[in-house]
């Protein structure tokens, strides 16, 4: 799954298939420790009959938080399937525009919400709240963690770029930071471009691909 983590939010993200949903149910977590199963059952099936992208964010900052944002994530949202088949086996018109269906889980340190065209309110379904006074460590454990001030820069810049409303801009602004960290830009320091060029890729993925 996509992962995002910050002192105030932690956020997963996971696509999965309509047949592997109802067969064999999911399980998504965040790095501060919330986390949801979904159980298998055939009646946790979404409106459109396409891939399911399950999300959780959660927010752990305690008592700051008093009320869940009112985020949405792929409110009236598409995809396109470009060749290949759909969810019913049957071959797929190239480009052809579909709805998604998805759920969205908001948790906190003492509520748990969730939203979408995914209806998942079976037995078995179960959550977990965020972990309480947990240590944040963004780069992985103290002892792994190599190169940050250079990440704590790629984060500013890419959580700049995320608040922009200008689509055209965010896409140049992260073209413009995967090429200034790409290993292939930096042949004397191959190393430290590699790990951050790499962090660059998860922070993308986990603030871009919902």
């Amino acid at each position: 799954p996509a992962v995002y983590d910050s002192p105030a939010v932690s956020i997963s993200l996971r696509r999965v298939s309509p047949g592997a949903l109802t067969e064999s149910g999911a399980k998504l977590e965040t790095v501060d420790g919330a986390g949801i199963t979904i159980p298998a059952d055939p009646r946790v099936k979404g409106r459109h009959g396409g891939p399911v992208t399950v999300t959780i964010t959660s927010f752990h900052a305690g008592d700051k938080i008093k009320e869940i944002p009112k985020v949405k994530y792929g409110a009236s949202r598409d995809y396109r399937i470009m060749g290949g088949q759909d969810a019913g086996g049957q071959d797929a018109d190239s480009g052809k525009q579909h709805k998604e269906d998805r759920v969205d889980f908001f948790t906190t340190k003492t509520s748990v919400s969730w939203r979408g065209t995914v209806n998942v309110k079976v037995p078995g379904l179960n959550a977990q709240v965020p972990a309480h006074d947990r240590p944040w460590t963004p780069y992985g454990s103290e002892e792994d963690a190599k190169f940050r001030e250079e990440k704590a820069e790629v984060r500013r810049e890419v959580e700049e770029l995320a608040s922009l409303s200008d689509a055209v801009e965010r896409s140049r602004g992260l073209r413009r930071l995967a090429r200034r960290w790409h290993p292939d830009k930096n042949p004397d320091d191959v190393e430290r471009a590699t790990d951050v060029f790499a962090y660059l890729q998860e922070l993308r993925e986990a603030l871009f691909s919902s």
